[in-house]
């Protein structure tokens, strides 16, 4: 994940897929995978990752967003909405989940309740953890 942070994108996806050859049952490379390629757009190969990485880890919340997040990629909003809210029934207090479900909402011109999302994203720590994404966010689509 050094390569994704150094913006080497093709190196990161080459080990980590050597990775998964070497461990295919090892969950971290198949989630970093659908990661990259969720950011990447592609939300086809990320969903592919993440379902193998959910199998082996089912009830995983960070994976069921993760998920969510390639759903909304993809623009299915409905398979989005359905994982991003079962994340936050697993795990509540996940900052980047409200943050996706913000997305979400967005998308659909679902202003109130995507304000609603960021504004819980903000108190469950999205700031401190992951940057001023979610305040821009509020301060173009919240007056």
């Amino acid at each position: 994940m050094i390569y994704e942070e150094w913006e080497e994108t093709e190196k990161s996806v080459e080990l980590l897929k050597k990775l998964v050859s070497l461990q295919p049952d090892r969950l971290e490379p198949l989630s970093n995978l659908g990661f990259i390629h969720s950011n990447l757009g592609d939300g086809e190969k990320a969903l592919y990752y993440f379902n193998r990485a959910q199998e082996l880890d089912p009830n995983n919340p960070f994976l069921i967003n993760n998920r969510g997040y390639a759903y909304y990629v993809l623009k299915e909003y409905k398979k989005a909405k359905k994982d991003v809210m079962q994340s936050l029934k697993l795990y509540p207090e996940n900052s980047y989940a409200y943050r996706n479900l913000a997305l979400i909402y967005l998308a659909q011109n679902q202003i109130n309740e995507a304000c609603l999302a960021l504004k819980s994203s903000l108190y469950h720590g999205f700031t401190y953890n992951f940057g001023d994404e979610v305040e821009n966010l509020i301060d173009i689509n919240c007056k």
